[in-house]
């Protein structure tokens, strides 16, 4: 199914607020958030670290994103728009353990300063907005305009009450949870589109059009949506929806709405079909194990690469201000990330049951999108310049082939002249066809048509490696390939 009930499943694949111990903390920096966003995300590396035994006091590697030692909490406010994934206006905050300067959030960004209204802002292409609040506090913004970001900011700077709704300021309140998300579903569902996505849906096959009818007002009458995660590897999530009527004996038909929608969006996570729901009055819990891949996929929809203060003790660096050892770790991380990724998404290719065809292609879809971010959050503070136009220029290639993976047609010589991708085509995201096994034909079809270019971009990242590896070594007079002390 693809874009049936999405908000029912980006309620808890897109939300995820963290406490533990920050309640006063919380408060100060909810207040910070636009009264538009419906979704709230807080990320409490600081009690993610408490949690690990390997180095706690150094970089924390979260859900495969890896967060400088300096950053305690991550909050973000997302405008979300259900059926509208791919923009989603985010406005947050992230709290840091030291002072830091707008200098500092430059070299981790790789960004530039720009000027709006007096204030000095980071700016990069694709990490979006930066800016100073306190020492210890930046302000940052992702897929918003120049202009909404510099309002926000100006609201950010002065406001003491918190303007989020209830639901989502009351999901954050008494929490001991090290992981809780929740997203705002009160007059988001259009009950008629709702009923109309219900009549397409596989779960929803054999049933009467009075049972469709009810679970369609049940669930349009959604009020919000949780998402907690415990445990010490953080592997138990609990979800629960919460209506506005009684659920009665449909807590296994939610689960499988929510499996199906998920795995429409193109997010593999069987572990939730295999959970176990419970109802209670109007609300349904939904309790399963969370595997590494699972949380992965979840958080990283979420994590932005955030900005980190100068070090305690400054490297040796170059004449030009580079750290061979910061250059050469970002070199081997790009290409971990990117040879995990090819391993994972080698067998995406269809199979006779058009269904696992197109499982198959939305998960390869999602490791693609995942390993692009964790590039882009690779810490790049005394990195080369070249290396760093490196790894971007391999995220963006992942980019590509995961918007071919939905249908995206990829234009090679468009890409190879500077531009990402070049979307000539695409089937993920538009309207619902009527004939459901046609769409799902044309979609397989489409990512099939384009395996011939999706491979030429994979053969390129090897002699991408290859030229990088030759400048490197030529202009440093050492060879990468092997660890530099």
């Amino acid at each position: 199914m693809k874009s049936l009930l999405r908000a029912l499943a980006v309620a808890s694949v897109l939300t995820v607020v963290v406490s533990n111990g920050y309640a006063g903390d919380l408060d100060d920096l909810l207040a910070r958030l636009p009264e538009t966003a419906n979704t709230v995300c807080v990320v409490n590396v600081k009690a993610m670290r408490s949690l690990s035994s390997d180095s706690p006091e150094g970089y924390q590697i979260v859900a495969g994103a890896i967060v400088p030692p300096a950053v305690d909490i991550i909050l973000y406010g997302t405008q979300l728009v259900p059926g509208e994934l791919n923009t989603r206006k985010t406005c947050g905050v992230v709290k840091l353990n030291r002072p830091a300067t707008i200098s500092d959030v430059v070299g981790r960004t790789s960004g530039s300063i720009s000027e709006f209204s007096g204030t000095q802002v980071v700016v990069n292409p694709t990490k979006g907005y930066y800016a100073m609040l306190k020492p210890d506090l930046v302000a940052f913004g992702r897929q918003v305009t120049r202009q909404e970001f510099a309002r926000w900011y100006q609201f950010a700077r002065g406001n003491e009450k918190v303007v989020v709704s209830k639901y989502l300021a009351g999901a954050v309140d008494g929490t001991d949870a090290p992981m809780v998300g929740a997203i705002d579903m009160e007059n988001q569902l259009d009950p008629m589109r709702v009923h109309d996505k219900l009549v397409l849906s596989k779960t929803m096959e054999g049933f009467s059009k009075e049972d469709i009818a009810k679970t369609a007002a049940l669930i349009s009458g959604m009020r919000g949506v949780t998402m907690t995660v415990r445990g010490k590897a953080l592997d138990e999530a609990e979800v629960r929806f919460d209506f506005a009527e009684p659920v009665g004996d449909r807590a296994d038909l939610v689960k499988f709405l929510f499996s199906e929608t998920v795995n429409g969006m193109g997010v593999s996570l069987p572990e939730f079909a295999a959970g176990k729901a419970v109802a209670d009055g109007n609300t349904v819990k939904l309790t399963t194990k969370l595997s590494d891949d699972g949380l992965m996929l979840i958080m990283s929809m979420f994590m932005p690469p955030v900005p980190s203060p100068k070090p305690a003790k400054e490297p040796t660096l170059e004449a030009n201000g580079v750290s061979l050892q910061a250059t050469q770790k970002y070199f081997n991380r790009v290409n971990q990330i990117v040879d995990d990724v090819r391993k994972k998404t080698k067998n995406a290719v269809s199979a006779d049951d058009l269904g696992v065809t197109i499982d198959r292609y939305n998960k390869a879809y999602q490791q693609f999108d995942t390993a692009a971010k964790q590039i882009d959050g690779t810490p790049a503070r005394y990195v080369d310049p070249d290396m760093l136009k490196y790894g971007e220029n391999m995220a963006a290639k992942l980019h590509t082939c995961a918007m071919s993976m939905h249908g995206v047609i990829v234009d090679v010589k468009a890409m190879q002249s500077g531009m990402a991708y070049l979307a000539t085509g695409g089937i993920w995201g538009g309207s619902i066809d009527s004939n459901v096994a046609a769409t799902r034909q044309k979609q397989a079809e489409a990512v099939a048509a384009d395996a011939n270019r999706r491979n030429e971009i994979l053969f390129s990242l090897d002699s991408d490696r290859r030229e990088i590896l030759r400048l490197m070594n030529e202009r440093y007079k050492a060879d990468f390939s092997k660890p530099i002390r």
